[in-house]
């Protein structure tokens, strides 16, 4: 969990579809317009990055409406603390 996001400097690249090589057409949007056009979605991280007061994020993006999984990397800022939980 992080808090105090900065939304100013978080995006969301959303690139080609799975197991995809070649070229491909992305997309590069701001954190808050992908809260508001992705209301359902799900995301498995399959590598995290931290740095100072950044965390990235990538993975694949599960769209209801769609059959194949999008490779995505979601990068974010923010001020506050970040909270990484665990199972035991």
């Amino acid at each position: 969990m992080l808090k105090e996001i900065d939304y100013d400097f978080c995006s969301i690249h959303l690139l080609g579809d799975n197991g995809h090589y070649g070229e491909f057409t992305g997309r590069k949007i701001k954190l808050k317009e992908f809260i508001n056009e992705f209301q359902q979605y799900s995301f498995e991280v399959v590598d995290e990055l931290y740095g100072f007061n950044q965390v990235q994020y990538s993975g694949f993006l599960s769209l209801p409406n769609k059959e194949d999984f999008i490779q995505c990397s979601m990068d974010f800022y923010y001020t506050g603390d970040l909270i990484y939980l665990t199972e035991e």
